[in-house]
């Protein structure tokens, strides 16, 4: 989890960002209230990119109210978002 958290803060600080960012299963407590993340996302998504937390994974961990950040959304797009990138970097 340490990397993934060292990424998200070196994406916020960096000029060079994704179209998109997809949460998904654990991730998503990285957009929900008192994630030490959330200052990060936001700058992150401040910066135009599209961030989509799955809704399936916050039902499931009972989060789907906490969300503070990002896009919820279903499983078709995230599917789709995926679909479309040119490259995706999975932790």
């Amino acid at each position: 989890m340490e990397s993934f958290k060292n990424l998200v803060i070196t994406l916020s600080e960096s000029e060079i960002v994704p179209r998109v960012l997809v949460f998904w299963n654990s991730s998503v407590k990285a957009c929900v209230e008192g994630s030490p993340l959330l200052p990060a996302i936001g700058k992150i998504e401040r910066n135009g990119v599209r961030v989509l937390v799955s809704g399936y994974a916050l039902e499931r961990l009972h989060l789907k109210a906490k969300l503070r950040l990002g896009k919820l959304a279903n499983n078709f797009d995230l599917l789709e978002a995926i679909h479309k990138a040119q490259k995706v970097v999975s932790f």
